[in-house]
């Protein structure tokens, strides 16, 4: 069976189109902008030309709570449609820290700052304590998992 020359083009065509890659999303985030129910942190740029990066709560989940409650928390954290909360490691925080002269601005406008408060990160240092970072000088610790210290839920994009 012959087939016309326009069809073979057509399937050609249609095979290219579909073995073609995707290209980025237009929308180019920024830190301090409300996105993806919270607060945008940092901003990266893979490879293939696509934004990935660190979203931090609008507000604090507690203003004082145990470690595990912490995670429990996060966890049960649901936000701008999202329940892929967690409770940020200690090079999140850190990051946190070092931004909070462009976040606490932004926060501001919602209603709440990252102050000069002790918040817990999701790093157990053994089975009774767990690490923290201080906002009061970006210095990381550990101490008693009973601790009542604050809890922010963190994402990624």
């Amino acid at each position: 069976m012959k087939f016309p020359i326009i069809v073979l083009v057509a399937a050609v065509l249609v095979v290219m189109m579909s073995c073609s890659q995707t290209t980025a999303p237009t929308t180019a985030h920024q830190v301090g902008e409300v996105y993806g129910g919270g607060l945008v942190v940092s901003v990266s740029m893979d490879g293939s030309g696509v934004q990935h990066g660190l979203i931090i709560s609008l507000n604090s989940l507690s203003s004082g709570a145990g470690w595990t409650r912490a995670g429990d928390m996060c966890k049960n954290f649901t936000a701008g449609g999202h329940n892929d909360w967690v409770v940020p490691d200690v090079s999140d925080l850190r990051e946190v820290y070092d931004g909070l002269s462009v976040l606490n601005p932004a926060l501001k406008t919602v209603g709440d700052t990252l102050g000069p408060h002790v918040y817990w990160t999701s790093r157990e240092y053994d089975k009774s304590d767990a690490w923290y970072v201080s906002f009061v000088n970006g210095g990381a610790n550990h101490a008693s998992k009973a601790e009542a210290y604050r809890v922010r839920a963190v994402r990624r994009f």
